[in-house]
């Protein structure tokens, strides 16, 4: 017997809430309509034997149709070759807008022994980007269903902008012990994990107040690898998933 680690899907309700993280995959506003960040395409000789890597492909995809059609707006590696370093987008974390069209990438990465954080955006849907924004350290961005409205997270202070990342204005800080986690459908609703992933924790005041909704720890792992609990937003105002590891035992 030994122990492994299996990944489940859980399932809770609360009023009208939505959350987004550093993630490589979001939906826009219109239906069907999805953005990927991710490498693309592994060519293989299969006179040689078994297969080989021979190019993997930095760029962002564009999903329609609910899957069933997609396409590469953006490829890195094409440009990589004829634009100085830093100044063209390496993709990375993804986020969505309101606005059709609109995109945004969070690009993580260490510039002279330091982490730094750049955000940039897209308005004709992830072909061509513009540079927002550089931040010494690994700063949080979340995105939201409205229009030219992406949120900014740093040492549990929120700033908020509604240019579109152009500038950004201090919104409110959360008090410990709770965290700065997703969003719900009105200006002041929030929500977040547990200290310990053990509950949900939720507030419609911009953090004056909270309610936590507990989670049975059989269903909450913890971290494992860097990969910690995750929450995602469901299609219906009051739906949220939560994805987290937890201890199973096989054969």
């Amino acid at each position: 017997m030994k122990r492994a680690l299996l990944l489940v899907i859980l399932f809770f309700v609360t009023n009208s809430i939505l959350f987004s993280q550093n993630r490589f995959l979001t939906s826009s506003a219109t239906p069907g309509e999805l953005y990927l960040s991710s490498t693309w395409y592994i060519i293989y000789d299969p006179y040689v034997g078994p297969p080989y890597l021979d190019s993997v492909y930095k760029a962002a995809f564009h999903i329609t149709e609910n899957g069933k059609k997609i396409s590469i707006p953006y490829n890195v590696e094409i440009i990589r070759s004829t634009i100085p370093m830093g100044s063209y987008m390496e993709p990375f974390y993804i986020l969505s807008d309101a606005t059709p069209g609109v995109v945004y990438m969070k690009c993580h990465y260490y510039k002279n022994n330091y982490e730094h954080t750049s955000l940039w955006v897209s308005f004709d849907y992830g072909k061509n980007w513009i540079h927002r924004e550089e931040n010494i350290g690994n700063i949080g961005y979340r995105e939201r269903i409205f229009e030219n409205i992406i949120y900014k997270v740093h040492n549990r202070n929120m700033f908020k902008s509604e240019n579109y990342g152009e500038s950004f204005d201090f919104h409110f800080t959360f008090p410990p012990p709770y965290s700065i986690g997703g969003f719900g459908y009105q200006e002041c609703e929030f929500f977040g994990f547990g200290k310990t992933y053990f509950d949900l924790q939720y507030t419609n005041d911009c953090a004056e107040s909270f309610t936590v909704i507990p989670i049975g720890e059989e269903f909450i792992y913890g971290c494992v690898s860097g990969i910690c609990p995750n929450v995602y937003r469901g299609g219906l105002p009051g739906e949220v998933y939560v994805s987290s590891w937890f201890s199973g035992v096989s054969v």
